[in-house]
């Protein structure tokens, strides 16, 4: 794959129907509400994260883990993001790039998105998440937050893609087997796992046009 036709075959696809819910089905854990339920009363907050893309030998991103303790999703590996704050923040992409600049300290401009995802709802902590994706033309030099992150993962785009299994989480007090992610011991699942499969399906088909091209 040539890396700049690459990406702007990747841009072109994030502006065509995407795959949606029905490749978030892919990953989704059993008994986890894809929607908010009909009698949901409650304000659903919005969100955004970003799936960050660079070349270094091959296509890399990264994901986080949380802190151990977070008040939700505690030592969960994540994409970097955050809430949308009204302040801070004129859209939820300027929330994504804000948030990645808090979490691992890899400045964006708005020019580094190329596209978003489909639009995911987190019922554990009642948000709506905005996945977008950038692309960076060098490695990141990445700098932690602390309070926030124990540590980032750098992935192989290809062979996160080509790891899926399952794993064993605790949910409401019950151990159940949940679809995941398993890049050696990174292990992903739910949301996270759930935005990264719709990636992937892009990714295959970006993968074809390239060659095709």
């Amino acid at each position: 794959m040539n890396k700049w036709n690459s990406i702007a075959h990747l841009k072109e696809l994030l502006c065509e129907e995407l795959p949606g819910e029905k490749a978030h089905l892919r990953m989704l854990p059993y008994l986890r509400e894809l929607r908010p339920l009909r009698d949901h009363t409650q304000v659903i907050q919005e969100s955004a994260v970003l799936i960050l893309i660079w070349w270094d030998q091959s296509y890399k991103t990264c994901v986080i883990k949380r802190n151990s303790d977070m008040r939700n999703h505690a030592g969960q590996f994540a994409l970097p993001g955050g809430k949308f704050d009204s302040q801070l923040d004129h859209n939820l992409k300027q929330t994504a790039i804000r948030e990645t600049k808090e979490e691992i300290g890899v400045e964006l401009t708005l020019d580094s998105i190329i596209g978003t995802l489909t639009k995911i709802y987190i019922p554990v902590s009642n948000f709506y998440i905005t996945p977008y994706v950038a692309f960076v033309q060098e490695k990141p030099s990445f700098v932690i937050n602390q309070d926030e992150v124990e540590k980032i993962v750098q992935i192989n785009l290809n062979e996160m893609f080509s790891s899926k299994g399952e794993m064993t989480v605790a949910i409401k007090g019950h151990e159940m087997s949940v679809p995941s992610y398993n890049y050696f011991d990174t292990k992903i699942w739910g949301a996270t796992a759930m935005i990264l499969s719709e990636f992937e399906e892009i990714w295959k088909t970006l993968k074809k046009r390239t060659i095709r091209c």
